[in-house]
């Protein structure tokens, strides 16, 4: 942001009149002062004529010559810079300085007899904390008139109120254009208006596709199934192993009791079996 800032003087349309006013009235003054010496006046009359006219010659003679300075090097108005300006008209010794933050707006006001330059405040109350009498009086009127708090007029600024006006509007810009205002407004010209709210970024069609998913082969799922079979045999609880055995010893008696003769080999294989399934869950459980 540029920390330059750009004056508009005040106006010297009138300096020169004043500077002859204070002129003469300075000289009056002097008049008092010198009128006891010259004439016979009366105590304390005479008196009061040499005090009027020693401080009014005084302050006049200073008057007369700071007016004569002004119409060479006239006083500042207005200060603006991309902050924010000082304001050194309104209600005689100005509002001081206004940041851009609590500028409402800025416009061309009135009519084309008496144009001025309106200032909007957005917290008027910020500047009546330090404002005077005569500052406050009027902020409080042109609120409640609904009018902008703040003016400029043509007789008191040494330009014309139009390059004043792109002065204020320009250096107000370049201040909102630094000014990050989000997903609320965006300066168009001397306005607000509201801005297309932010959208998340679209993610492609490749981002969108699912993973592929690999292929089982033939080999693949006879391992599973193998596997799964192992693990439901080791899952068999002892009391399942004993049912079994139990059974195929009942099947046995039963070929006793219808005559016939057990083969010894099938009972054998038969305990070798369970004694493996044992064993095997022995081994599971102490893993």
């Amino acid at each position: 942001m540029d920390n330059s800032y750009t004056k508009i003087v005040k106006s010297k349309s009138l300096t020169p009149f004043f500077t002859l006013f204070s002129l003469a009235l300075s000289a009056l003054s002097a008049y008092c002062l010198i009128l006891p010496f010259i004439k016979d006046i009366r105590v304390p009359l005479n008196y009061a004529f040499m005090a009027a006219g020693g401080i009014g010659f005084l302050y006049f003679t200073f008057t007369t010559f700071n007016c004569a300075y002004q119409l060479f090097k006239p006083k500042n108005a207005v200060l603006v810079s991309d902050e924010g300006f000082l304001d050194l008209t309104n209600g005689g010794n100005g509002a001081g300085f206004i940041h851009w933050s609590n500028v409402r707006s800025v416009e061309m006001c009135g009519s084309e007899k008496k144009p001025y330059i309106g200032i909007g405040l957005a917290d008027a109350n910020e500047v009546i904390k330090i404002a005077g009498h005569a500052l406050e009086k009027q902020i409080t009127e042109l609120s409640e008139a609904e009018k902008p708090e703040l003016m400029l007029r043509p007789f008191e600024i040494d330009c014309t109120l139009k390059q004043a006006y792109q002065i204020l509007t320009g250096h107000r810009n370049a201040y909102l254009r630094t000014v990050d205002h989000g997903d609320t407004n965006v300066l168009f010209g001397d306005s607000f208006s509201a801005a297309p709210k932010r959208t998340h970024p679209v993610q492609s069609a490749e981002n969108d596709t699912e993973p592929p998913i690999p292929e089982i082969s033939a080999e693949t799922e006879e391992k599973a199934e193998k596997d799964r079979e192992q693990s439901d045999t080791n899952a068999k609880t002892i009391d399942e192993l004993l049912a079994e055995l139990a059974e195929s010893i009942g099947k046995s008696r039963q070929k006793i009791d219808g005559g016939q003769k057990p083969d010894g080999s099938d009972i054998g294989t038969e305990l070798e079996q369970f004694l493996k399934k044992l064993r095997n869950k022995e081994n599971k459980d102490g893993k």
